[in-house]
């Protein structure tokens, strides 16, 4: 039996090592898990973690009174989602358009360099008139 659990150990760790951030629901764990009591060590290693991720999950719950994951700032995105599959949808029925003709039919005015990003590998023009 303990095999198997530091095989799950460390099948976990290498998948949470890819990982970005913690879910909410971890998140939930851990803030339940010091109110607790438990220590701010063993939550770490249980959730493969640093010491300091616990402590800056637990304050950040506490000042913002969510376990959400907040919204990151940038740039926003010159397409809507629906726009997108537009597009896409017209360049996957319409294989031999140009870009020119493309950017004419797209909703929003955008560069050829943003509708190449957009349409990435769903459209690859016959001529490269634009």
């Amino acid at each position: 039996m303990p095999t198997s659990v530091t095989e799950s150990s460390t099948n976990t760790q290498s998948t949470q090592r890819n990982r970005k951030y913690l879910t909410p629901v971890e998140r939930a764990s851990i803030l339940s898990a010091r109110k607790a009591g438990v220590s701010r060590k063993s939550l770490a290693a249980k959730f493969n973690c640093s010491l300091t991720t616990i402590s800056k999950t637990c304050k950040r719950v506490e000042a913002t009174g969510t376990v959400e994951t907040a919204p990151r700032s940038g740039r926003p995105p010159k397409l809507s989602p629906s726009e997108v599959r537009y597009m896409i949808l017209m360049a996957k029925r319409n294989p031999g358009m140009s870009w020119a003709a493309l950017l004419d039919v797209c909703p929003q005015p955008v560069t050829r360099n943003t509708l190449k990003k957009v349409l990435g590998p769903h459209f690859r023009p016959v001529s490269q008139t634009s």
